[in-house]
């Protein structure tokens, strides 16, 4: 591994913590991200589905609320998870490496905090089964216990997360 993927990889966060990037996972030929993961939430959560665009958004801090109205709580995986990474490019749009790039500025300014992070798909479900108000995402072959539902992405909002990828306008700043 060269340092300058290992300085790529770096996290700012309360204490300093160094992951090296993990490869992305392959993406559709049409460009979609194909089905590296699902979306979960509370079972109680009365969404049955979520627009690209809107969880984007939930995910970098730029809106705290569900559509519709409520707090959401975001979760993420580890920055060192195939899974994150196949997240980022799909929802997110960006790279890993891109997004941490954000979280470090918005941190810096004192503008948002990143969500918190769960080191595995079992403790992410182990969240959002006990917050009515949680999201997050774990690999596709990861059973679902009663208290976590599947969350479906639609892409009918209007605006285009890929080419405005920080949805304020600028890309990811």
């Amino acid at each position: 591994m060269s340092l300058r993927t290992l300085a790529v990889g770096c996290v700012a966060s309360t204490a300093v913590l160094c992951t090296p990037v993990q490869p992305a996972v392959a993406q559709g030929a049409d460009g979609d991200d194909g089905v590296a993961y699902i979306v979960v939430v509370n079972a109680a959560n009365p969404l049955d589905a979520i627009d690209r665009n809107a969880l984007h958004r939930i995910f970098l801090g730029q809106s705290r609320n569900w559509p519709g109205g409520g707090a959401a709580h975001p979760v993420d995986q580890s920055a060192a998870s195939d899974v994150r990474e196949s997240f980022s490019r799909g929802v997110l749009r960006q790279p890993l490496a891109a997004v941490n790039a954000y979280w470090q500025r918005q941190i810096l300014a004192g503008r948002a905090t990143p969500p918190q992070v769960k080191p595995s798909d079992a403790e992410v479900l182990g969240f959002v089964a006990s917050d009515a108000q949680a999201v997050g995402y774990v690999a596709p072959a990861t059973a679902l216990p009663p208290a976590v539902k599947e969350l479906r992405l639609t892409d009918t909002e209007g605006g285009d997360s890929a080419a405005d990828p920080g949805g304020d306008g600028a890309g990811l700043r």
